[in-house]
């Protein structure tokens, strides 16, 4: 491969493309812990929070491409999270899937309600969300 200037941009140009900023707000540490750190080694830019006050707050500010939202995050909860983010003007195009540790039959109509892109069972499977990030069109 050549390393000439031209060869250099387009390369940083499609590591950036590939580069997404991921909020993680899940109230279980182990669980926004393991997310966070594969995502990081995966090459993103991972902000982690575990209360909905701070992903509210952090989201504007860090602009993030995709979200990843424990539906029980105490103080809100993920729904009105999930409603809070898609009004907020730097977050609204942002790709947000919801976790849960369960999903009864309501939750996929509930999530399309509350405008999630979908939602993952947890312990979230890795290459699972590693594929929703890169899909995400955001």
């Amino acid at each position: 491969m050549n390393d000439t200037p031209e060869n250099s941009g387009h390369e940083a140009g499609y590591l950036r493309w590939l580069t997404r900023r991921i909020l993680v707000a899940d109230d279980n540490a182990q669980d926004r812990a393991l997310l966070s750190s594969f995502l990081k080694r995966r090459g993103h830019l991972v902000r982690t929070v575990d209360r909905g006050v701070d992903a509210i707050d952090v989201a504007p500010l860090f602009r993030p491409h995709v979200v990843f939202l424990a539906i029980h995050t105490p103080e809100p909860d993920g729904w009105e999270v999930c409603e809070q983010l898609r009004a907020s003007n730097n977050v609204e195009e942002a790709a947000i899937f919801a976790l849960t540790t369960n999903a009864p039959g309501e939750y996929a109509a509930r999530c399309r309600h509350a405008h999630f892109d979908a939602y993952l069972l947890k312990p979230v499977e890795l290459d699972l969300a590693d594929r929703l990030v890169h899909s995400s069109s955001h």
